[in-house]
């Protein structure tokens, strides 16, 4: 299976974009005047950016590091320690907040026996976690 970020279907996605913005611009136009592969280069970019901002926004993906202050509560992602070993600057970790604690949240390293351990250095970017290599439901890739 292809990856949804993939060449092929970011440019269906992008022709879809294009044809679904012309009609919005000029409702009576056909399809015959839109065609995709007659844009510009710099046009055609464009509306592929758009498709690919779109399909990453769908499935929850966003590229690249974020700043820690914008990481989701509860919820477990990568981060990045600069202060940590070498070894453990990259984590998965969640800003957790425990039932019926009256302390704020604090960052907790999700460890190989499920229990989270606080951590003792301060994250400063975070990533979601990727989806799993394989569909979870069968087994299979």
């Amino acid at each position: 299976m292809n990856h949804p970020l993939d060449k092929e279907r970011v440019e269906r996605a992008a022709e879809d974009v294009y044809a679904v913005s012309c009609r919005a611009i000029e409702p009576g136009l056909g399809m015959k005047m839109c065609k995709f592969k007659d844009l510009s280069t710099r046009d055609m970019k464009l509306h592929m950016d758009y498709a690919r901002a779109a399909i990453s926004a769908y499935l929850g993906e966003t590229s690249g590091w974020q700043p820690i202050e914008t990481a989701p509560k509860n919820k477990y992602a990568l981060v990045f320690c600069p202060d940590a070993e070498d070894a453990t600057r990259i984590m998965i970790c969640g800003l957790l907040q425990f039932e019926n604690d009256p302390d704020p949240p604090a960052w907790y390293e999700l460890n190989c026996d499920a229990r989270p351990n606080s951590l003792d250095v301060e994250p400063t970017h975070w990533q979601p976690l990727p989806s799993p290599p394989f569909n979870v439901n069968t087994g299979s890739d």
